[in-house]
């Protein structure tokens, strides 16, 4: 008799990457072979989504450019601005960020271009604007309209900054940006996996997070944040830990747009650049770091 067919991927390799690699229960978790522990809290999360994006810890030089990519990128395109009154009305956040997103890729420069440059530019388009689309939602729905964004404040800080209209303080914009650090990246989570399989048809690249949002979306993935945030709001105030601040569960990973870059197999974390080179490296100081080169198989994970 034959044996029984496996339902679903459990145990099932069904990749192997350089991007990270994870055990929730050691308590385990590495950036391109770098530990987590010496990552989060001293880099951001600008310079942690550039070395998942584009292979190597920035110099000062990349990281500025890099910057201006993603300030040039935190823009509404014509569509969104059109159908985001509608958008805030008729649907739920993740079913928002679904939709925003895809419209979001009409006004993309690089649109019909699948080019590794374009995919690239595109991802830190991406990194750059769902932030700001999450606050306009937020802000139609309620009647309001989004604050501009500061130049000189980061990703995390700006976040907080355009969702409740006023400057976050510094501790907040550093607590937010190490659990975004925290969440860059966990291998090959149900998102991820979409992502990759859409990615891998030679769609497009909105089309892959789209379908990472919308697995995202699902009560046993992102979904459950849901649940714990509905579980806190019932508690009452003693009840609460004293510091509460979550990822949200739209914010797709900075990884989940590297794997659509490049397949996981080109990615190298070896840094081949001369020591002068490195000595530029910013001031978390990764090039003072040991990074254990690594490529992992890896299995989908329900969460």
């Amino acid at each position: 008799m034959a044996d029984k067919p496996s339902k679903g991927l459990a145990d099932i390799i069904a990749a192997s990457t350089a991007l990270s690699d994870i055990d929730g229960r050691a308590g385990l978790l590495f950036y391109r072979g770098y530990d987590i522990h010496q990552l989060a809290g001293p880099a951001t999360f600008e310079e942690i989504a550039y070395l998942l994006q584009r292979g190597h810890p920035p110099t000062r030089v990349e990281l500025a450019s890099y910057a201006d990519e993603i300030a040039a990128g935190r823009a509404l395109g014509s569509l969104i601005t059109a159908c985001l009154p509608d958008v805030a009305g008729r649907q739920s956040p993740m079913e928002a960020m679904r939709s925003l997103v895809s419209l979001a890729s009409a006004d993309d420069p690089d649109k019909d271009s699948n080019a590794a440059g374009a995919n690239i530019r595109k991802a830190a388009r991406l990194v750059a604007q769902q932030p700001l689309l999450v606050a306009s939602y937020h802000a139609a729905r309620n009647g309001g309209k989004v604050c501009p964004a500061e130049p000189g404040l980061g990703l995390a800080a700006n976040f907080l900054l355009q969702m409740r209209g006023a400057p976050p303080a510094p501790r907040e914009a550093e607590i937010f940006d190490t659990c975004l650090v925290l969440h860059a990246d966990h291998t090959m989570n149900a998102s991820t996996f979409a992502a990759r399989v859409c990615a891998a048809t030679l769609s497009d690249m909105h089309s892959a997070v789209v379908a990472a949002i919308g697995t995202l979306k699902g009560p046993l993935h992102g979904g459950a944040n849901e649940q714990v945030m509905k579980m806190l709001n019932e508690m009452t105030c003693d009840q609460r830990p004293a510091i509460m601040i979550s990822t949200p569960s739209w914010w797709p990973s900075a990884s989940s747009l590297t794997e659509v870059i490049a397949p996981p197999t080109d990615c190298s974390i070896r840094d081949t650049r001369s020591q002068d080179t490195k000595s530029q490296v910013m001031s978390f100081g990764l090039s003072k770091l040991n990074p254990v080169p690594k490529t992992v198989m890896i299995r989908p994970r329900q969460r």
